[in-house]
């Protein structure tokens, strides 16, 4: 890193191309040099970008997105993004932490009678007989499956084996639920 001398007059005065002052300690091309991580992009959170669970501020209080909480679309990314993969032995209890917050807040926005999502919207009668679904109680099964599979509790090893089994379901039941099944029961309006 290239540090500069205490400010002369001059310094004070003069800009860099990039609009700093000439007299920063450590010049801000060297800041972007090192690929720091970037922070939460959402307003007022301390945390780093990619975190999971509830965001933070500086006083250490902990508080929920508003702007999506109520979205059950990207209710539904989040618990995707977070089930695409089991991940790591090292980070499976944290992982399993946030599938469960996440789908937990998803289960209790649709219980609550949220809009579903476009891409889960039940299709036309006549499709239902083309796509010869088991029954529906397939995908009740499914949900129970995910859910209790988030609720696991022991140690890495244990939530590494409960995220595996919610990655599979959560990805049948989407599939599912993509083709045109019917909600599972407790969402069933």
């Amino acid at each position: 890193m290239s540090y500069s001398t205490d400010p002369t007059p001059d310094m004070l005065n003069e800009l860099r191309t990039d609009g700093t002052p000439a007299h920063y300690r450590v010049h801000a091309d060297d800041l972007r040099t090192l690929n720091a991580p970037s922070s939460c992009p959402v307003a007022g959170c301390a945390l780093l970008a990619g975190h999971t669970g509830l965001h933070m501020t500086l006083e250490a209080e902990e508080f929920a997105d508003v702007s999506t909480q109520n979205d059950v679309s990207a209710l539904v990314r989040e618990v995707s993004a977070v089930l695409v993969t089991p991940g790591t032995l090292r980070d499976a209890c944290e992982k399993l932490n946030a599938a469960d917050a996440a789908f937990g807040r998803l289960d209790m926005e649709l219980r609550r009678g949220g809009r579903v999502p476009a891409c889960w919207s039940p299709i036309d009668d006549d499709m239902v007989d083309v796509l010869a679904w088991e029954p529906d109680d397939v995908v009740t099964r499914l949900y129970d499956t995910v859910s209790a599979a988030l609720r696991t509790t022991g140690d890495a090893s244990t939530c590494l084996g409960a995220l595996r089994e919610a990655c599979k379901a959560w990805a049948w039941f989407d599939a599912a639920l993509c083709a045109g099944s019917d909600l599972p029961e407790p969402w069933q309006k």
